[in-house]
């Protein structure tokens, strides 16, 4: 109700952030109800492929980690900074992400924290990210001398594991 503005009849646009936010807030208010867990599998799997724009209820973990960083006021200037890219689709969305005051930086922290498994939420709980699914697309062998690069969409949390030919060095 907060953000009206923001949203579309069809609850398309903003559902990453509306369904995500409602989440975190939800664990906010009940911090020991933690109703947010049952979409830990959504999020740990979908992750690994999909950008949080195209992500829904999932995104708890992404806002809990923005709320853990920026607190309250701080996430929901993130949501109100999304205003110009309302009716838009998840490409303006995602641009509009883009220039949030230190993003990059803060996405690549929670990227980080993911693998890691340090994201905790309001209650205390660690989040249990760690080790982090692989989608099996992005599972490398390495057996012979190659050159490759690695890539990511914007705003997604793609996880790659290289396994390396044994008896062989690598740079």
């Amino acid at each position: 109700w907060n953000f009206s503005a923001l949203a579309d009849d069809a609850w398309k646009v903003q559902d990453w952030w509306g369904e995500g936010t409602a989440e975190y807030f939800a664990n906010v208010t009940y911090p020991e109800v933690d109703d947010e867990w049952r979409w830990m599998s959504e999020w740990t799997v979908n992750s690994a492929t999909d950008s949080v724009l195209e992500e829904s209820y999932a995104n708890f973990g992404f806002f809990q980690y923005i709320g853990n960083k920026l607190g309250n006021n701080g996430l929901l200037a993130l949501i109100n900074h999304m205003n110009p890219a309302v009716g838009e689709d998840e490409d303006a969305q995602a641009a509009q992400l883009g220039t949030f005051p230190n993003i990059q930086t803060l996405f690549a922290e929670y990227a980080r924290d993911y693998v890691d498994g340090k994201i905790v939420d309001t209650g205390g709980k660690s989040y249990p990210t760690a080790p982090p699914f692989v989608h099996p697309a992005y599972q490398v062998d390495v057996s012979q001398a190659v050159s490759t690069t690695l890539d990511a969409a914007p705003f997604t949390l793609i996880r790659y594991r290289l396994t390396f030919a044994p008896g062989k060095e690598y740079q």
